[in-house]
Parts: structure tokens; C-alpha cells; sequence
């Protein structure tokens, strides 16, 4: 599949509004901080068509991320340059009071700007400063590195579901509620899709042996407990 149209699939998977058709599997497999580098590398390739849904699905549900995780993600990643944007995206949910997000907010040393995939770097760069002085830029982005004007990013409701539309039809997004933006959340989402070891566990959600082990077990009684209902 096409790596910009793959972004728009796991994007749609975490409810941000795409016309890509999204199974009932694709929402229980769903893997939101994924899907937020993937966004990411659409925008530096040049895809701005993701822009504003996938900004708007911070505004409404960023507080829900598992930035450490999400950090934890980016740490490994082969060509950091192409997930700047996930900064820019840390800087606008701390305009939301989204706190968690403080420990991904870096102050970009080279100019990031918005461009299309078939725009020239420097006049892309000359535009993006045009239009700052022409609209004005966002108190958010103010000395974060990333040029932007007021209308650079647009956000709107139609963009992506809010927290009560996303939970009916996504489990992974569900515990993020139940638990909390936290590995727990995602332990449990790794054992309703079928892991049933620690090490199966930290295949699925990157986390170490021991939350793995510690939660798989704790989980697992509170099932016991509960007559089989987990969740």
C-alpha cells in the first residue's frame, strides 16, 4: 500500500474522518501512537490533506496519548527527520492543557514549514514566511521552530470523533479511558486481541518484561475474579 495512503488507514483507525474504509478489526487493532508518526510522515512528505484532521484529533483526544510510549516509539525510529511534526502536534496539545505532552515539546534548531510533496523546499520555506506575516502566527507555535501562520492549520468537529463516538467502536481507545493513557491501558488491549504471555505483550505494545508480566497477571485474576468479564 502507498505510505501516504497507509497513514490515511491507521489515521482513520483512531477515528480521525478519512474516506478509507475502516473495519471493526482495524479499530480493535488499532495502535494510536503509531498511527500519530505515521500522520506525522504524511505531513513531512507532503501530504497536508492530513493536516487539520489529524490536528483536530489532538484537539479533541490528545490527552489520551501515551506520549511515553510515543517517545519511546520515535527513540527507535531510523530517520528522525521525518517525524518533526509529532513536536508540533506535543506543542499544540499543551495549548489544549493536554500536560502530558511537555515531555515531547522540543524546540525545533532548523525552520520546519508546511509543504506539498511537489513544492521546492526553499520557496515552500519563503512562502511559509510570507503567510506568517500576512495572517499572523499562533500563540503556540511562537518559537517552537515550526513556521505557521493563523490559518495554517484549521481545525473543525467534522474532522475526527470525539472521546464518546471513538470508545463505542474502538477497544484500544476504551481502556485508554478505563485506565488511563498508560501501558496498563495497553497491556490490556494486547491481551483482548489474543496475547496471552509477557512476551507476546511486549511484541504488541513495546513495553518491558516486567509491567508485561506484572499486569498479564494482575488482569488475569481480576477476570477470575469478575466471572470472565474483563472490561
Amino acid at each position: 500500500m502507498n505510505s501516504l495512503l497507509n497513514a490515511r488507514k491507521l489515521l482513520a483507525a483512531i477515528g480521525v474522518q478519512f474516506s478509507e474504509d475502516v473495519s471493526a478489526n482495524d479499530y480493535k487493532n488499532a495502535d494510536i501512537e503509531r498511527a500519530l508518526i505515521a500522520g506525522s510522515i504524511a505531513i513531512e512528505q507532503g501530504d497536508l490533506r492530513v493536516v487539520n484532521p489529524l490536528f483536530t484529533w489532538i484537539e479533541k483526544n490528545g490527552e489520551f496519548v501515551n506520549v511515553e510510549r510515543l517517545k519511546k516509539i520515535m527513540k527507535s525510529h531510523t530517520d528522525p527527520e521525518k517525524i518533526v511534526w509529532v513536536y508540533a502536534m506535543a506543542f499544540f496539545g499543551i495549548s489544549h492543557r493536554q500536560s502530558r505532552w511537555k515531555i515531547l515539546a522540543n524546540v525545533q534548531t532548523q525552520p520546519k514549514f508546511l509543504k506539498n510533496r511537489h513544492e521546492d523546499p526553499l520557496e515552500a520555506l519563503e512562502d511559509a514566511k510570507t503567510l506568517q506575516k500576512l495572517k499572523g502566527e499562533p500563540e503556540w507555535s511562537k518559537k517552537t521552530g515550526f513556521i505557521l501562520a493563523n490559518t495554517s492549520i484549521q481545525t473543525s468537529s467534522k474532522f475526527a470523533l470525539d472521546k464518546v463516538a471513538l470508545a463505542k467502536i474502538s477497544m484500544p481507545f476504551r481502556n485508554r479511558l478505563l485506565f488511563g493513557p498508560n501501558w496498563r491501558a495497553d497491556i490490556a488491549t494486547a491481551i483482548g486481541n489474543g496475547a496471552k504471555s509477557a512476551k507476546e505483550i511486549c511484541a504488541l505494545t513495546s513495553c518491558s518484561h516486567e509491567p508485561a508480566h506484572r499486569v498479564l497477571s494482575e488482569l488475569t485474576l481480576l477476570k477470575q475474579v469478575s466471572d470472565g468479564q474483563l472490561f
